[in-house]
């Protein structure tokens, strides 16, 4: 079965789907779609999803991912399909762009040192800045994207997701472009990060504070224009990221003004599911991948066998963001369904972050598979997702 599977990616996706444009493939996903979706609601109606309250659309969604569970999951097959997220977000779907001009995109190559810390010094003027630690070049890469004629003044760095072993900038930058213009407009910079295996999970970490700090320092973007965002294993990046801004504050003993030990954090942050718990999976993560479209049982094996390279479950747990002080992060924004695999973790995050006194709007949404909000050309919950999190985005632009 598994041979047939490789054959028929081969010839079909790799010698015809792969080599049709973009827009061709979006409006033949979108046209298939359509043709589906009046057949599921005659034949099948709210039958197959795990609610009857779910909408009609994610019950036909659930009929076509179902199938996925029958194919052996590979890294390389989680690869391709986040490779083309890019499909489902036609420039004439929700949210649908203003104007026939589309943003620009410019790939990003950029010398940095390896090893940078977010080492935060004291100067004399009691200003703050990020610096490198040693003159070790490795190449941040990335893209930026650019909605107007010039760069906008506040601007979102955006994280993919993929359980830290697949995921790319290429299939999320559709997703991005339209989440930026419904942000007013905001352009977005989406850093490649390294994957598992051929790399460890403190090599994405070090990719990561390297993209921030060539927005700080290359760019000269102030911290309070940069909003973070991370989908799933992104938002377990973000997470970290602002945990390392706030442990190197710490560091900083010569003043007692915390307005000022926090001047390199960012505005706020937006994580959609965030996979925060590296430790043994537990509750939610092991008992809903059964009805979970994305992270279904075959995605739970593959992961978790890569999960577990990262050492021992206490060596993993001082890696995961749920288990370390939250204590100084700035406002956030998280977005989960109630019953897909990160609830319980993502549950015990958003508890443990109001304790340590961080600012937590949390919208949750029920009968949903993991980052149900990436297929917005599809469900009506999605297109709300999306926009709740840029009302959150747009209201914190308002303050002061």
């Amino acid at each position: 079965m598994n041979a047939f599977i490789t054959l028929f990616e081969k010839f079909a996706v790799e010698s015809f789907w792969e080599t049709l444009p973009l827009r061709l493939r979006q409006k033949i996903t979108l046209l298939c779609w359509s043709l589906y979706l009046p057949l599921h609601k005659l034949v099948l109606s709210n039958k197959t999803g795990i609610h009857v309250n779910a909408s009609l659309e994610y019950h036909a969604l659930t009929t076509i991912l179902y199938w996925g569970r029958l194919f052996p999951t590979t890294v390389q097959r989680m690869r391709y399909s986040l490779r083309n997220i890019n499909v489902l977000h036609a420039p004439k779907i929700y949210p649908c762009l203003k104007s026939d001009r589309e943003a620009t995109v410019t790939t990003v190559h950029h010398y940095c040192t390896k090893e940078s810390t977010l080492h935060v010094v004291a100067k004399t003027s009691q200003r703050r800045r990020i610096i490198h630690r040693n003159n070790n070049a490795v190449t941040l890469t990335g893209q930026y994207i650019q909605h107007d004629t010039a760069p906008s003044q506040k601007i979102i760095m955006y994280l993919y997701g993929g359980a830290f072993l697949s995921g790319d900038t290429n299939g999320n930058l559709k997703f991005a472009e339209k989440m930026g213009q419904s942000c007013g407009g905001m352009d977005l910079f989406l850093p490649e990060y390294r994957l598992v295996p051929e790399h460890d999970f403190l090599d994405a970490l070090h990719d990561v504070i390297h993209a921030y700090e060539y927005l700080v320092l290359t760019r000269n973007i102030s911290p309070k224009n940069i909003f973070l965002f991370g989908l799933s294993s992104g938002g377990g990046l973000q997470v970290r990221l602002l945990q390392t801004i706030v442990k190197r504050n710490c560091l900083v003993t010569d003043t007692e003004d915390d307005e000022f030990l926090l001047q390199s954090m960012p505005r706020g942050a937006v994580l959609m599911c965030p996979f925060v718990d590296y430790t043994e999976p537990k509750g939610s993560f092991v008992e809903y991948k059964a009805h979970d479209l994305v992270v279904n049982e075959g995605v739970f094996e593959t992961g978790l066998q890569h999960l577990q390279h990262a050492g021992t479950n206490e060596e993993r747990k001082e890696l995961s963001p749920v288990h370390l002080s939250l204590e100084g992060l700035p406002p956030l924004c998280v977005l989960i369904s109630q019953h897909e695999c990160l609830y319980d973790q993502v549950k015990l995050f958003c508890n443990r972050a109001r304790s340590d006194g961080v600012l937590v709007d949390v919208g949750v949404w029920n009968y949903l598979c993991h980052v149900w909000p990436v297929f917005t050309a599809f469900l009506p919950e999605a297109r709300q997702a999306v926009q709740f999190m840029c009302n959150w985005i747009n209201n914190r632009n308002t303050e002061r």
